[in-house]
């Protein structure tokens, strides 16, 4: 396997392979999830302890380290002892020193590998410091000058070429773009490394406005140095320069750098910077709004700098929201339980920023719960209030609020009549509500109702909340009455109105899988089923609200068993015949036959089902409705006359059977299906009547003609 150093590597092993060919190369790719337990299961970690392990790394950014196993043995074996970093500062001196320092112990003994981490940190800085801010690409192995964009590691002579080579050899570093070229591994970790240096630099005499001016203009760097220039707020420890450094670029010293190791004077002139940003440029967070660093700004020594943003009246958006996020994200700050609660309250904060208060405040703990139930129930119903009263109920669920808490809810968005105000406000609590109260809930909601100027976005919302609700219902409580199943599905129709899509499918395909719950629900539909003015309309709603999952022969197997026990000649008996016989029109196949002729022999002895019947089988002609003027129109004689001379021109055609039209003609006036014909006539007299003797006698001669051919014509199909 040839290393990163590439072809230098290559022709040191190609000595070896000169009678096999060249060498292989092979790519080490990254370890998988299950990989990595395994190498750690390798260093004697149990399986938990493995997963434990994997998740504090994740959680504390340093999963580039996961992906190599020699990295992943080198961070296990460095935080063995449970030493984790507890600031972003402490975790990138970490990482760097991880990545610095030579694990072989083979070639620590000689070489480039006996320079100490120390040692070589200067050197790595510099090479860091020349790449992200000099226009070059790489850095080159070669001792001499091949290109401009990736320049020797010899032309760093502030440093030993062997101190230089030795920490372009580190971890830190990896395979450049070009061959025998190497370049930084991550650009946060060259970031943190290279403002080390600086900071360095600018204590040994480098002015703090050359070093500005490297990075961009007017003070302000250039977006692509933004977490260089964070970092050196980190690593100068002159206030003044730091403040300007803060002045600059406030929101980017925040997010690329660490809040919690600026001192308590520099974390607090970041605030009223942030603040100073806000009012120029209300949306300076636009395009970079979430950032895990924020939560860092969140420290016991700036509850009075929060404070004074959260109870100004003129603190700008970005700033509060960037409080808040903090406050909800970082340390938690019992100190500010009011002020955050005055958010949550405040109608003016948009739904982002009353929802981070809202988190910051469970954050607290017992205190802070009894704080925000207490707000609950002072929420208006605005449309960000309702959708705090949902993530309240579902963050507090079980402590105090259940089942009423969300029929009430409901009903407040209901009567909101507000468009947006349900908008995914609903989704968390149907998929983690307890089962055990799903019923309780479905119970409670009543249906909803067809006023004018309905709702139909929280129509739609409760819907998809209920469908959800029945999904979990259908798929996993054993025991639903039939009763109940049926009165949630008509619950769920009365808001779905014309909305269908992926939670229907699911909805269908659960009510489906349940066959047996299926057919209590329809006996139960037909055993309270009352035949009033609307039972059709009753009839087709039950087949909609059960997704038409219930076939065909299933429903004629229900209203034939629930005729039998009804009292005969009763309305509810005549209906289910009169429906059953609807039945039988839409199945298909021999059954749909036996099915009828059964129904159709029941009605034998009984005049009032034999009324049903000849009513569901038959359709009475209105009269007069064949009573309309003859085909051709005008004079009958005058229109016989013109169809004989018309035949006659066409006689030889005829007689020879190739005129298929006017044989067809003649075969219809001999069956009589022409309406202006005489159907008590002999056929022969019919035809004689219509054509005369000459051309019966013509047409005769045709059809025996036609039926002796061999050549068969082609019909209008294009079949023979």
């Amino acid at each position: 396997m040839a290393d990163w150093l590439g072809d230098s590597d290559l022709a040191a092993l190609r000595p070896y392979f000169e009678l096999s060919g060249d060498p292989v190369v092979l790519l080490l790719d990254r370890l998988s999830g299950d990989e990595q337990r395994a190498v750690l299961r390798a260093e004697g970690l149990s399986a938990g302890e493995a997963d434990a392990f994997l998740r504090e790394a994740t959680d504390r950014a340093l999963g580039d380290f996961l992906e190599n196993p020699q990295n992943l043995i080198m961070l296990q074996r460095a935080v063995q002892a449970g030493t984790w970093p507890s600031t972003r500062k402490e975790l990138f001196e970490f990482s760097t020193r991880i990545m610095l320092k030579e694990f072989d112990s083979d070639r620590a003994r000689s070489g480039s590998g006996i320079y100490t981490t120390d040692e070589v940190r200067p050197a790595a800085g510099a090479i860091c410091a020349a790449r992200l801010i000099s226009d070059i690409e790489a850095i080159s192995l070669a001792d001499h000058e091949t290109s401009t964009t990736i320049p020797s590691y010899r032309s760093l002579t502030m440093f030993p070429p062997e101190k230089v080579i030795a920490a372009l050899g580190r971890r830190v570093f990896v395979a450049g773009p070009a061959p025998e070229s190497v370049d930084y591994a991550h650009r946060t970790t060259a970031e943190y490394l290279a403002a080390g240096w600086l900071s360095d630099a600018v204590r040994n005499g480098m002015p703090f406005t050359r070093l500005q001016a490297l990075m961009g203009i007017d003070g302000h760097p250039a977006p692509e140095l933004r977490g260089l220039y964070a970092w050196l707020a980190l690593h100068l420890d002159l206030p003044e320069h730091v403040d300007r450094l803060i002045d600059t670029d406030p929101y980017g010293v925040l997010t690329y750098g660490d809040a919690a190791s600026l001192t308590r004077s520099s974390c607090a002139h970041l605030v009223r910077a942030l603040g100073k940003l806000s009012e120029t440029d209300p949306w300076f967070r636009s395009g970079n709004w979430q950032s895990p660093a924020i939560a860092a700004l969140s420290r016991i020594d700036m509850v009075d700098e929060f404070r004074a943003v959260l109870r100004s009246n003129n603190a700008g958006f970005g700033v509060r929201s960037i409080v808040v996020e903090a406050v909800a994200t970082g340390t938690p700050m019992p100190a500010l339980k009011g002020d955050l609660v005055a958010v949550v309250l405040r109608n003016q904060s948009p739904y982002a920023e009353r929802l981070y208060a809202l988190i910051a405040l469970l954050r607290i703990g017992p205190e802070g719960e009894a704080a925000a139930e207490a707000a609950f129930h002072q929420l208006g119903a605005d449309v960000s209030a309702l959708r705090l009263r949902a993530e309240m109920i579902h963050r507090m669920y079980g402590r105090p609020f259940g089942p009423a808490d969300i029929t009430t809810l409901l009903t407040s968005m209901a009567e909101s009549g507000d468009d947006e105000a349900s908008t995914g406000v609903l989704y968390t609590l149907a998929e983690h509500m307890p089962l055990g109260d799903i019923p309780t809930v479905l119970d409670g909601l009543q249906p909803a109702t067809r006023a004018a100027g309905a709702n139909w976005r929280i129509g739609w919302e409760v819907a998809r909340f209920i469908d959800r609700l029945l999904i979990r219902a259908w798929r996993e409580i054993i025991n639903i009455e039939p009763a109940r199943a049926l009165q949630w599905l008509r619950l769920r129709n009365s808001y779905s109105g014309g909305y269908s899509g992926g939670r229907t499918d699911n909805l269908r395909a659960a009510v489906r899988a349940r066959p047996a719950l299926l057919r209590s629900v329809t006996d139960h539909f037909f055993e309270t089923f009352v035949p009033d003015k609307d039972r059709w309309l009753r009839l087709a709603r039950f087949r909609e609200i059960t997704f038409f999952q219930v076939t065909p022969e299933e429903m004629l197997a229900q209203m034939t068993a629930h005729m039998g026990r009804v009292p005969a000649g009763s309305e509810k008996e005549l209906f289910l015949y009169e429906a059953a016989f609807a039945m039988t029109f839409s199945m298909g196949g021999q059954h749909a036959v036996m099915a009828f002729e059964q129904l159709y022999a029941l009605a034998s002895n009984r005049a009032d089902l034999r009324a049903v019947r000849d009513a569901s089988t038959s359709c009475e002609v209105p009269s007069g409705l064949l009573d309309r003027p003859r085909r051709n129109g005008g004079d009958p004689q005058h229109n016989l006359e013109t169809q004989r001379r018309n035949f006659e021109r066409d006689a030889d055609a005829i007689r020879n059977g190739n005129h298929l039209g006017w044989l067809t003609w003649a075969a219809q006036v001999y069956f009589g299906l022409f309406r202006d014909l005489d159907e008590a006539a002999r056929p022969r007299e019919r035809r004689v009547e219509t054509l005369g003797e000459a051309n019966t006698q013509t047409a005769l001669e045709g059809f025996l003609a036609a039926l002796s051919r061999t050549n068969f014509p082609k019909d209008l199909s294009g079949n023979k």
